[in-house]
């Protein structure tokens, strides 16, 4: 009778022991993944970051005050290319230009836009999206 127990008892841990061993290759294999993963994703924002670090603003008057959207367009964080983009904006949208900057030989414009919540109405739009109205 104890012999019984006693086999049944190994059988059982054999058995627990194969589940659990599983359940750690498994989650092993997961963490080598996302390891991969986190790895792509910092070289990725180093990467994007090493950019940005030589780039040279050079702010100037605007020279004029009001423009509108020749095109559909992005509203950018920023006056770089690969700035987040907080809005966008359809044809013949009335603008505001606050600011004016070159960067990387492009022209940028910073305006603002009438909206009912003044979210996300500021940004940065390039000379080539806008006609000017007034100087």
């Amino acid at each position: 009778m104890i012999l019984l127990l006693f086999l049944l008892m190994l059988i059982l841990i054999a058995i627990l022991y194969f589940k659990y061993n599983s359940i750690i290759a498994s989650q092993k294999r997961q963490i080598i993944l996302l390891s991969k993963k986190n790895t792509e994703l910092r070289n990725k924002i180093n990467r994007r970051n090493s950019s940005l670090k030589d780039i040279m603003i050079k702010f100037t008057l605007p020279q004029c005050s009001d423009a509108v959207t020749n095109t559909a367009c992005n509203l950018y964080v920023a006056p770089i290319n690969n700035s987040l983009v907080i809005n966008s904006l359809e044809k013949d949208i009335k603008l505001k230009v606050l600011d004016c900057a070159e960067v990387t030989d492009d022209i940028w414009f910073r305006v603002a836009f009438n909206c009912d919540d003044d979210l996300n109405n500021k940004g940065w739009i390039k000379e080539e999206y806008i006609t000017k109205i007034s100087i």
